[in-house]
């Protein structure tokens, strides 16, 4: 039995695909996590499908993520044996609760440094594997002491395919700071990680060094 294609897009998911003759439904599971406990989400019918394709809606909570795969099943009940961990796609909610993806991974590695005059420079790296699709840049979201507005990026930075990247901001001395970075798809489909580092400004901090000279023996 051939598994049940499936694709997403925005506002819900679109369920893609076609009805072997021994399959009956198709069923569509979601999960908070790549491990995480399969919720039975929505059930599609042979009536369902009209041209190959039938439509499903799935929603989730703002700025929120979940993993989503449909499953194949005969009229005895038997279902397709290929792992769902092959099937399992993630998709992310905006502001507004809309399904936004494909999405890229979430930024890694996250880390601030104080500079001198109160700047802050975060650094982060991206991680390729397993994604399904290419970031075009990243928006960086700063809490100051206001909250993070997640309409109105601090700054953008544009993807150029490498692994690390950087951006920096200058702040009034023993500013707190919080620091959200997430990656965005050219499409403009933006993930939805809420990881927060934070790093406190010192405008006296001394400067640093314009160079560092060494001697080669």
């Amino acid at each position: 039995m051939a598994h049940f294609a499936h694709n997403f897009f925005s506002p819900g998911l679109f369920a893609l695909g076609f009805f072997q003759d021994d399959d009956t439904r198709h069923e569509i599971y979601s999960r908070p996590t790549k491990a995480g406990a399969d919720t039975l989400v929505g059930v599609l019918w042979p009536s369902d499908i009209s041209g190959g394709q039938g439509e499903l809606l799935i929603t989730g909570a703002d700025d929120s993520e979940q993993y989503v795969y449909a499953r194949a099943f005969t009229a005895c009940n038997v279902r397709d044996n290929e792992s769902e961990l092959t099937k399992l796609r993630r998709v992310a909610f905006d502001g507004d609760g809309n399904l936004i993806t494909p999405v890229p991974n979430a930024p890694v590695g996250r880390v601030l440094t104080l500079g001198p005059g109160g700047l802050i420079t975060l650094t982060w790296s991206y991680n390729a594997l397993a994604q399904e699709v290419a970031p075009a840049s990243f928006r960086i979201y700063i809490d100051s002491g206001l909250g993070f507005d997640f309409d109105t990026p601090d700054a953008i930075v544009a993807a150029t395919g490498g692994i690390g990247y950087s951006s920096q901001a200058t702040f009034a001395h023993g500013t707190a700071t919080g620091w959200i970075v997430r990656a965005v798809s050219a499409a403009g489909a933006e993930e939805t990680n809420t990881t927060e580092v934070n790093a406190t400004a010192d405008a006296q901090a001394p400067n640093a060094p314009g160079s560092v000279l060494a001697e080669v023996l």
